[in-house]
């Protein structure tokens, strides 16, 4: 649906590139890398919160379902 943004940092010998709006983030030797894992853990979270009952979620895991469906859409993930 839209974009999200990354922020990428140095930490230590290694890159975290961290999406605030849902509060994921992934690291990796190379910014490139870090950014690749975020992607995979914001779209691993997505599909795993989708098929998961409202009722069964936290406030913390319902609020990242919530945003994750702002940026995503079901089926279409680039």
């Amino acid at each position: 649906k839209r974009p999200i943004n990354l922020v990428v940092e140095p930490v230590d010998e290694e890159y975290i590139a961290t999406g605030f709006d849902a509060n994921i983030s992934s690291t990796g030797e190379t910014p490139v890398e870090a950014v690749e894992n975020t992607k995979d853990m914001i779209i691993l979270s997505y599909e795993t919160l989708v098929h998961t009952e409202e009722e069964s979620l936290g406030p913390g895991p319902l609020k990242q379902k919530h945003v994750l469906s702002a940026f995503l859409q079901r089926g279409v993930v680039s």
